[in-house]
């Protein structure tokens, strides 16, 4: 008798679980099988399915100016600023508060001609792929006098 009841109930725990499976979910905010039905209105997706991808939901990246390095080439006149960006799709130059550059896609910029012992003042905003600025960077680069050569001596001796 014992067993007989045991069996009974494991059987009525086995039917009620396969039953909470085979339900379709019909309860406030779940998603029931008609909302995914295929219809000339909607030939694939359902307006209630939330759009997955493999990177997770999409979120604004930040642009980035990385690695600044900066050089004078004396023989040239010019600054040479080289650089790396991160989600960056351009960026605008200020020299000494005028725009130089409004959509500067390289990763190197000449500036240039400039005076020997000035004072330049640069200004680089990165710009994501949505138009949203990241973060600025403003510095200042002071350019050195000129070398001196000096291509021949003369020596007067009075005797």
């Amino acid at each position: 008798m014992r067993l007989r009841r045991g069996i009974s109930l494991l059987l009525t725990a086995v039917m009620m679980f396969s039953m909470i499976q085979a339900v379709p979910a019909s309860a406030a905010g779940a998603v029931s099988a008609e909302s995914f039905a295929i219809t000339p209105e909607n030939p694939a997706v359902s307006p209630e399915s939330p759009e997955i991808t493999p990177e997770g939901p999409a979120e604004e990246r930040t642009a980035v100016i990385n690695n600044l390095q900066k050089s004078y080439q004396e023989d040239e006149d010019k600054i040479v600023l080289n650089y790396e960006t991160t989600d960056c799709s351009y960026i605008e130059i200020y020299v000494n508060g005028t725009k130089q550059e409004e959509h500067y896609t390289e990763n190197t910029y000449e500036y240039m001609p400039v005076t020997e012992a000035s004072s330049y003042v640069f200004r680089m905003i990165p710009y994501n792929a949505n138009d949203t600025a990241g973060e600025e960077l403003s510095f200042t680069y002071t350019l050195p006098y000129k070398t001196a050569a000096i291509t021949s001596k003369r020596n007067e001796y009075i005797i």
